[in-house]
């Protein structure tokens, strides 16, 4: 990540908006990418019992929310606490089975199922959703209001856009899927 940044002057964009395009790019996400097939190829291999799993999960969650207190740190940026981030999700899933309670008392209910399932949702609208509320001066200043109002936002947005767009473009695609199968030639 940082050897990208060091180098933006080779992005062929005007040069203030290199970082942005730098960030945008599928550059400086390679490397959790990279760690994200590793822990599904790993998953299947590795036969934790259920403590190891719950373990993996509550040092995961502390060192996400851990990183946002060491001096320096500027959470959001993408800097530090990436690793971080990576490594605990690379842990999470690796480790995590079914055999372990705690895992699936948090991720095997159905207001996390229901999360997993508008996600891609509230990753393309939460920052739509701090641009707007913020423009229109209506975040709070204090953390913890300014996160419920934000996480309630985005959810709502999230669920109407899944609801709105991302369900009835699924049934399209399957609709159009199964035309084409049943077009194709027979061999």
């Amino acid at each position: 990540y940082r050897v990208g940044l060091s180098h933006l002057n080779w992005l062929p964009v005007p040069h203030e908006y290199a970082g942005l395009a730098f960030i945008w790019s599928p550059i400086p996400y390679a490397f959790c990418f990279a760690l994200g097939l590793a822990a599904f190829r790993l998953r299947a291999r590795v036969t934790a019992p259920g403590w190891v799993g719950d373990a993996a999960l509550i040092g995961g969650l502390a060192a996400m929310v851990g990183v946002a207190f060491i001096p320096g740190v500027q959470v959001g940026a993408m800097k530090a606490e990436f690793l971080a981030y990576s490594l605990a999700a690379f842990a999470m899933v690796t480790l995590g089975s079914r055999r372990a309670p705690l895992m699936n008392g948090v991720l095997c209910n159905p207001v996390a199922q229901y999360l997993g399932l508008i996600s891609f949702s509230v990753y393309l609208g939460h920052p739509a959703i701090i641009g707007v509320l913020g423009q229109a001066g209506l975040l709070p200043a204090e953390a913890l209001p300014k996160a419920l109002l934000i996480v309630a936002a985005t959810i709502a947005l999230a669920s109407l856009t899944f609801a709105v767009i991302e369900q009835p473009g699924q049934r399209l695609g399957r609709r159009l899927g199964v035309q084409r199968r049943q077009v194709q030639p027979a061999e």
